[in-house]
């Protein structure tokens, strides 16, 4: 007697045989979401790739729009006075020297003008052969060449020698003005080197003789404020 047999449909029937040897086998096999998994794949594959991409492109305008920092000093000048100006700007002052000794070399109008602004490079910069020797140059054409050359004795720490200038000068003056300046001077350079008494008594002579004329009232200002540093 033969056991009755299941119908097969005739549509479905194939995919069902196929369907339980799969099974049978062990294997389980769902399209629709071994698809999506195909397709997840792909997109975090482009998430991951795409900043890569996009980099070397924003470097590029980076690159581009990156403007180099300007010199410190323009290189294009062509006035040579004008350079020296930027380097001492810049704290330079030794180059900014340089080029005005060329041009003092070069150009005789311009000798004394910058012949003044070597003497205070120099001196700012304590080279004191060469501050000493530009000040000889200006001294030339210095209407007191010898008060000239002691102040700028006294700011290169020469006082004793700026002192023994401006006490000759003292001796031998005849202006009544001068004789009020030379003893200002005197006495900064007595201060400076360490001398205060000596400094408070030139200041003294220094406002007897201002008295009743237009520098007393700074006479009387600098004796006062160098009793009040004393204190």
């Amino acid at each position: 007697m033969n056991s009755p047999t299941t119908p097969i449909d005739t549509v479905t029937g194939s995919a069902r045989v196929e369907y339980q040897q799969n099974r049978a086998a062990g294997v389980r096999l769902n399209p629709p979401s071994y698809l999506r998994f195909i397709l997840l794949s792909i997109f975090l594959g482009f998430l991951v790739c795409f900043p890569f991409l996009v980099l070397p492109t924003r470097g590029e305008e980076t690159n581009l729009s990156r403007t180099p920092p300007g010199p410190a000093i323009r290189p294009t000048l062509s006035n040579p006075q004008e350079l020296s100006a930027e380097l001492e700007r810049a704290g330079r002052k030794r180059e900014a020297a340089d080029i005005y000794e060329e041009m003092v070399r070069t150009n005789t109008a311009a000798r004394k003008v910058l012949s003044h602004r070597l003497v205070a490079i120099y001196t700012e910069t304590g080279e004191t052969n060469k501050a000493l020797t530009w000040a000889h140059e200006v001294m030339r054409d210095n209407p007191d060449p010898q008060a000239y050359l002691a102040a700028v004795q006294t700011r290169l720490g020469q006082c004793k020698e700026a002192r023994k200038i401006l006490e000759h000068e003292i001796a031998a003056n005849t202006n009544a003005t001068r004789a009020v300046t030379l003893r200002w001077q005197l006495a900064e350079a007595c201060e400076k080197d360490g001398d205060t008494a000596k400094a408070g008594k030139v200041l003294s002579e220094a406002a007897g003789c201002a008295k009743g004329t237009p520098m007393e009232p700074a006479a009387q200002k600098r004796l006062a404020a160098l009793k009040q540093n004393a204190k």
